[in-house]
């Protein structure tokens, strides 16, 4: 189940993803992800954790754990 509110998609749950071939796509690409409508939340706590640590380097140790979490969902 899928709904769109300001531009932005929400999924209960939605895995998008390309299969190796050869050409275009040389290993497992996931294009995109949602599960439980919560990809656009953890994407803009990325954003503003990724920001801070470049512009400030002022990161706690729990905020720096939830960015290397999200730094590897989100570089995948």
């Amino acid at each position: 189940m899928t709904f769109s509110t300001n531009l932005r998609d929400y999924s209960l749950l939605s895995f998008e993803f390309r299969l190796p071939n050869k050409t275009h796509v040389k290993t497992l690409s996931i294009d995109h992800w949602d599960l439980f409508y919560v990809r656009n939340y953890l994407s803009d706590r990325w954003d503003d954790l990724d920001d801070r640590e470049l512009w400030s380097g002022n990161l706690g140790a729990w905020e720096k754990i939830q960015l290397s979490i999200l730094d590897k969902l989100f570089r995948l």
